[in-house]
């Protein structure tokens, strides 16, 4: 992933380092918070209608996600961005993601550059967290009590290179920030690993985040705070997203020629947040249904 980050970075600003192409990247942002809230919005949307116009996975047209400002209160919890899920049983389901107006205006494109929104809007929206989370409410209310982390954040980074391998995430500076993206997934494994053996200290484990992942110092510690408080939650993104990939091959090579990728999505997402041991299941008794109609 490292090579794959420096091939593109020498193709986007060719004899620029990493750190030199990211700040780049980080310039091609809104010029204001407004303008940030607006673009969000408006990248939500276009994954919404690609994800229905290209039949990636069911939508409900009256599923609604508001971007809003996160209010004050709220911000020292929320240093960057929050995805307030739709309550189980609400109808229709609507959900409220937040952006936090950075301390320095400056810094916008820190989290808030173009490529990152876009990125953003796949793992954060559609076909991502929310629209998991509208379709899993409509279920069953066992399923509802499930919490398969790798199922949820699996999913959501899953999402991200589906995405892009069916054009909606394109050119150069969003690719590297996907790449960029991946790398800081699986460094947060060993950070969150060792932190939890006792073989990081706090300050360790930040450095680490800023020299291989490229975060900001002010990312990095909330990063690594968050790791202290949910131990073992950082390692379901890049190790769920292996297993739904694993879960796909396995579910083409039974169904075969009859192998469609929306019933594949719909069915993870139909599914609540089951882990992915008994989504295999699901797919089983799925496969034999089809194969006993025929």
């Amino acid at each position: 992933m490292k090579a794959e980050r420096e091939r593109l970075a020498q193709q986007i600003a060719p004899g620029k380092s990493v750190e030199e192409v990211m700040k780049i990247i980080e310039s091609n942002a809104p010029k204001t918070f407004e303008e940030a809230l607006e673009a969000t919005r408006k990248a939500m949307e276009e994954a919404r209608r690609f994800v229905q116009e290209k039949g990636i996975a069911t939508v409900y047209p009256e599923d609604v996600l508001l971007v809003e400002e996160t209010p004050a209160f709220l911000k020292p919890v929320i240093p960057f961005a929050a995805l307030m899920m739709p309550a189980k049983f609400d109808k229709p389901q609507i959900g409220i993601y937040l952006v936090t107006r950075p301390k320095d205006p400056s810094n916008i494109g820190k989290h808030l550059n173009y490529p990152s929104i876009r990125n953003t809007a796949v793992h954060e929206a559609f076909p991502g967290h929310f629209l998991q989370g509208a379709i899993s409410n409509r279920g069953s209310f066992i399923r509802l009590l499930a919490e398969g982390i790798e199922t949820i954040e699996g999913w959501a980074h899953y999402c991200e290179e589906m995405m892009a391998e069916k054009g909606f995430t394109k050119g150069l500076e969003t690719r590297f920030i996907q790449v960029n993206d991946m790398i800081w997934r699986a460094v947060r494994i060993i950070v969150d690993v060792k932190l939890s053996r006792g073989e990081l200290s706090f300050e360790e484990a930040v450095e680490m985040l800023m020299k291989e992942a490229g975060m900001s110092r002010e990312a990095a510690v909330a990063e690594v705070k968050r790791y202290t408080q949910t131990p073992g939650y950082a390692l379901s993104y890049l190790l769920g997203k292996h297993l739904i990939l694993k879960l796909k091959e396995e579910v083409k090579q039974k169904m075969g020629d009859r192998f469609d990728e929306k019933f594949f999505h719909d069915t993870i997402t139909a599914n609540g947040y089951l882990p992915i041991s008994m989504l295999r299941k699901v797919f089983d008794q799925k496969i034999r249904k089809l194969q006993s109609s025929t």
